[in-house]
């Protein structure tokens, strides 16, 4: 099942979401990661702008314990 979602339907109020860079680093910035939109600098927090995410999914349900 593939719940990837376009970038232009991400939440844009600052929930952490799993976004997929097909530019990485392979250092800092991963391929599969996690990130948010920053309100105030208008951008993708732990992107850049050479790795920007391309689609996004939710973030899992944590696990129950």
């Amino acid at each position: 099942m593939n719940d990837w979602q376009t970038m232009e339907t991400a939440p844009k109020d600052g929930t952490d979401i799993i976004v997929y860079r097909p530019n990485f680093d392979g250092n800092y910035i991963p391929k599969v990661g996690v990130d948010y939109w920053h309100k105030r600098l208008k951008c993708w927090g732990k992107s850049r702008a050479d790795t920007p995410p391309i689609a996004w999914q939710p973030m899992p349900s944590p696990p129950v314990t």
